[in-house]
């Protein structure tokens, strides 16, 4: 038994310490380990706590700490006090730890990061160490590392820090031959191939469930569909359906459903911290806005010594937010829509739904965004969301229940087209 008891501040792990790596070479922003995925990409971001733990919540880091702490005295043999409590006695140390590596990206690519630094090292250190040539060269591990990167270093430069990049990573400097250091496959070069052999050993991503496949000899119904026994070698395309501009059968949509449908999250998605009200009440995104009609609820506010408190509660006009319906300004005009509005938005299948209009002109025309993970809150017991169910979107009642992929089954989230009408 540990006798341990800890609450975790929700609030703290939304809006946490992390280490966000934003992808300019792709259309999304992941968070994640840097050892998994940031030695290629040049842009971090730090962002810290809004608000820090309240009465009993601990940051992760000190949980971590006391978890150790307490199976070191429980008699644990493994744990150390230097591999926790003692190197890590805050949660910058833990951070600075991640950040020592960054950028960890290669010096290469056309037009080459770093001129005056040897093509394929790799590049460690901060923006403005590596600019101004404060670095140090070991030419027998290829590394150039500058002054490490820090919380402090980023929380003295806007929180940001970015790294020159090459348009053509995979090119060697001055000539269309690859350079044989990105991308990180077997073969040096950029390929689509998951299942293949190689030495006398089968190599590849779907290798081990064709693998499966083929010892079963069981055919997953996705596969079947399309026709294959196994997982394709190589990439597989699915070509867009709901596209009447790419898919000539369906054309005939264009004129009456001139709309297409996208989708994202809002900055919290996860039932629990849309529970937490106080979130809910802070501006964000376009997707997610304080546009609620007045309504009155209750909410549960946590108190020293794990206490809890209810107390019922009106929400003004504009005061909650929830989940919206961007669309452009221009596309909103010729609509007579404005933001606010109540819309209703119908897909050629007959499916609708309904949501608050945020209008700007931080989208395309002819497109609009609707939030996944905002709608469909139908339980009672869920809190204020429950009061905003009917002006909140679904994006999931758009979607066309066959367009999914044959392989994964996922919804086809941005392949709709829809019309708009004020309700």
């Amino acid at each position: 038994k540990l006798e341990l008891s800890v609450v975790i501040d929700s609030v703290f792990l939304e809006s946490a310490l992390y280490a966000d790596v934003v992808l300019p070479e792709a259309s999304f922003v992941e968070r994640m380990s840097l050892s998994d995925i940031y030695p290629s990409h040049p842009v971090l971001y730090l962002r810290d706590e809004v608000i820090k733990p309240l009465y009993e919540s601990k940051k992760p880091t000190d949980i971590m700490n006391m978890l150790a702490k307490r199976l070191v005295e429980l008699g644990d043999k493994d744990l150390k006090g230097e591999d926790f409590w003692l190197k890590y006695r805050s949660e910058e140390d833990f951070v600075n730890e991640m950040l020592a590596d960054s950028p960890g990206k290669a010096n290469i690519g056309t037009p080459l990061p770093y001129p005056k630094y040897p093509e394929g090292y790799k590049i460690v250190g901060t923006p403005e160490s590596l600019e101004k040539g404060n670095v140090v060269i070991d030419h027998e591990k290829k590394v150039i590392k500058g002054k490490p990167l820090t919380v402090e270093w980023l929380r003295n430069n806007n929180g940001v820090a970015i790294w020159p990049m090459s348009y053509y990573r995979y090119k060697k400097v001055g000539a269309d031959e690859p350079n044989k250091v990105f991308p990180a496959t077997d073969s040096k070069l950029i390929e689509f191939v998951w299942d293949y052999e190689e030495g006398g050993k089968r190599k590849g991503r779907y290798s081990k469930y064709n693998k499966l496949i083929e010892e079963s000899k069981v055919v997953p119904a996705g596969l079947r569909e399309i026709g294959f026994e196994k997982f394709p070698k190589t990439f597989y395309w699915f070509e867009t359906i709901w596209n009447p501009y790419t898919n000539i059968a369906y054309k005939r949509f264009g004129q009456e459903y001139p709309f297409q449908i996208i989708n994202g999250r809002v900055h919290h998605a996860m039932t629990a911290t849309q529970m937490a009200t106080f979130i809910s009440e802070i501006k964000v995104e376009g997707t997610w806005h304080p546009l609620n009609d007045e309504f009155r609820d209750s909410t549960v506010e946590v108190l020293p010594g794990a206490q809890y408190r209810t107390e019922e509660r009106k929400f003004n006009k504009n005061s909650y937010s929830v989940g919206t319906v961007w669309m452009n300004e221009e596309d909103a005009k010729e609509l007579g829509i404005k933001t606010g509005d109540l819309i209703e938005i119908e897909n050629p299948l007959g499916f609708s739904t309904r949501g608050k209009a945020f209008v700007s002109g931080g989208i395309r025309p002819k497109v609009i965004k609707v939030s996944f993970g905002t709608g469909g809150r139908f339980v009672k017991d869920i809190g204020p969301l429950y009061k905003v169910k009917d002006t909140t979107p679904l994006a999931n009642i758009l979607t066309d229940p066959h367009g999914r992929s044959p392989i994964m089954g996922f919804p086809t989230y941005a392949d709709m087209v829809a019309k708009i009408k004020k309700v």
